[in-house]
């Protein structure tokens, strides 16, 4: 499925994760427009997927044949459910 991993810095460069900085920074006006940000491009992803079908099929293929390939990080313990999205 398309997936949408974007790192946007909330913090100056350098700043310690799981500090008090950033903890700061996470408060921020830069960290509420990054989450902004994120949901619009989520959004922009799944209103992609349900415009055009044929994409959204695509992208269910081949994620089903990347479980089946073991690819999928993660993947343990996944089945693939048939006739879920038809």
């Amino acid at each position: 499925m398309p997936a949408l991993r974007a790192y946007q810095p909330i913090a100056h460069e350098g700043t310690p994760k799981h500090s008090n900085s950033f903890r700061d920074a996470s408060t921020s006006p830069r960290a509420d427009a990054v989450v902004v940000l994120g949901a619009k491009v989520l959004a922009q992803t799944a209103a992609d997927l349900l415009r055009v079908p044929d994409r959204f099929a695509s992208a269910v293929a081949e994620h089903q044949a990347m479980v089946r390939a073991g690819t999928v990080p993660g993947r343990q313990g996944w089945t693939i459910a048939t006739n879920r999205h038809g």
